[in-house]
């Protein structure tokens, strides 16, 4: 029996599994919200480019495209921070997932390398990084279209 100031080797389980499992849910909608917020704020800054762009505010236009690119490398590298924490959660639930079918006997119990499986279904990882990169592209793809409308009203030299 434990002393008062040790831990059993099941309340020790607990307490990490419990922990383990606090830690995945907080840094996976963290992940979401973050996400959301940068569909929100890509949203608003193409309704800006349009807005500028279709009133001859091609500067303006120009600017909020680098602001797209920008924007979008930060969120890729929040993402990238938060998913690597996501992962560690996942990692810590996998040893209590091994520990409790090796006693158990149920194999099932592994649900980590269930959630690892490689089938059609792509991950969130996956998807993000797809709508990263359309956002990547189209705010590229929105600079160019401005800086060439707005070449000719700059009078620089060629």
């Amino acid at each position: 029996m434990p002393g008062p100031n040790e831990l059993s080797f099941d309340r020790a389980i607990e307490i990490a599994s419990r922990r383990a499992e606090e830690w995945f849910k907080v840094h996976a909608d963290q992940r979401l919200r973050l996400f959301n917020f940068y569909v929100i704020l890509m949203g608003a800054a193409l309704g800006g480019f349009g807005a500028a762009f279709g009133q001859g505010l091609y500067l303006l236009a120009i600017a909020v495209s680098m602001l797209v690119l920008v924007v979008t490398l930060a969120f890729k590298r929040l993402d990238m921070r938060v998913a690597r924490l996501v992962k560690d959660a996942e990692a810590a639930l996998g040893r209590v997932d091994d520990l409790v079918a090796r006693v158990t006997g149920i194999e099932e119990a592994r649900l980590s390398q269930a959630a690892e499986r490689k089938d059609d279904v792509k991950s969130y990882r996956q998807s993000f990084n797809l709508i990263f990169l359309f956002g990547a592209l189209l705010g590229l793809s929105t600079l160019v279209v401005a800086v060439w409308k707005a070449w000719p009203l700059l009078d620089l030299p060629y």
